[in-house]
């Protein structure tokens, strides 16, 4: 499909009015100049060359070139995909991590926030090239780990993730904004979010965030921690204790998975996974960063103003022609 660079010299095509004007004025002062010659098909046959239809043809070839001209100035380019391979390691991931309280929960074994460590643990051990980060969230967020391919620094940080490192809440956008910061926009390299959390956000505003992020180019996905039946909630910095919250009537608080506003979060249920065996998930994880590195798309562009340049020499050219060339007339 043919796309064009500078579109603003289409404004140029308002000149065309004004043109037609001027040859229906020139051609209205040429037929006036002929009556007052004498008999107008006695002057058409004493004149070569000057019948309405040459006249015609000849504005039609100057138009055309003009249009042509005008092409070339919007610089036009097909664009077209292409399939090209990219290198393992061209690749950045940032986990986004939930560390509120919900996520000690003890509906999985031993806990929610100690099943996510195993699965970043797993990942440092799967991962080669690619450059990780890791972002924490609750009631505020913050970059935990910058991008980095020493795994040994990441796997050294990974056991002190807990719900003690943030003020308590569900702060998704702010994290969310946090892991784009992380990536640098100047690279081709594939990136993905990783979304690790019990999908308690509830937060319209990082719904339509999390939107325009998949929309940039990033690819954006969900790992769920968590039953639907879900269980107690300890009371804050009380990761393994058998304390609970309880709301104002005494009762414990509950807290479950919420698994829709996790694929609505990504926005296609094919890129959210439930995390019910770690290593089951690291081989899903794995497979949709491998399908991204394996393949992309790639959009080349082909300029093709130098063709419209050539059609528009060859309309002069053939104007020129018919203005010069002379029609034997009828005896």
């Amino acid at each position: 499909m043919m796309h064009f660079e500078n579109h603003q010299y289409f404004y140029l095509l308002a000149l065309l009015p004004l043109l037609l004007l001027c040859w229906i004025i020139s051609r209205w002062r040429q037929e006036k100049v002929m009556h007052s010659l004498g008999d107008r098909h006695l002057v058409e046959k004493l004149i070569s060359g000057s019948s309405l239809y040459w006249q015609v043809i000849k504005w039609l070839l100057l138009l055309l070139a003009f249009l042509c001209l005008l092409l070339v100035l919007c610089n036009p380019y097909i664009e077209s995909n292409g399939t090209a391979t990219h290198n393992a390691g061209a690749t950045d991931v940032v986990f986004v991590v939930d560390v509120s309280q919900s996520m000690n929960v003890k509906d999985v074994a031993p806990n929610r926030i100690s099943q996510v460590r195993n699965v970043l643990q797993k990942a440092m051990t799967s991962f080669t090239q690619e450059q990780v980060g890791i972002v924490l969230f609750a009631g505020k967020a913050g970059a935990y780990v910058p991008l980095t391919n020493d795994y040994d620094y990441v796997n050294n940080a990974i056991p002190h993730i807990s719900s003690d490192l943030m003020e308590q809440g569900t702060s998704l956008r702010e994290s969310l904004k946090i892991a784009q910061l992380l990536f640098d926009p100047k690279t081709s390299r594939n990136k993905f979010i990783v979304l690790l959390s019990d999908g308690e956000f509830h937060d319209t505003p990082s719904m339509a965030l999390s939107d325009s992020i998949i929309k940039s180019g990033t690819t954006l996905l969900a790992l769920g921690f968590g039953t639907p039946t879900g269980g107690e909630v300890p009371m804050e910095g009380q990761e393994r204790s058998d304390l609970v919250k309880r709301d104002p009537s005494g009762n414990p608080i509950h807290s479950f998975l919420h698994e829709n506003a996790m694929k609505q979060m990504v926005g296609n249920q094919q890129l959210y996974y439930r995390v019910t065996n770690n290593a089951a998930a690291m081989v899903w994880l794995l497979e949709r960063i491998q399908e991204k590195e394996r393949t992309q798309i790639v959009r080349s562009r082909k300029p093709v103003w130098n063709q419209f340049l050539i059609l528009a020499l060859v309309f002069l050219i053939l104007e020129m022609v018919v203005v010069t060339t002379r029609f034997p007339t009828k005896k």
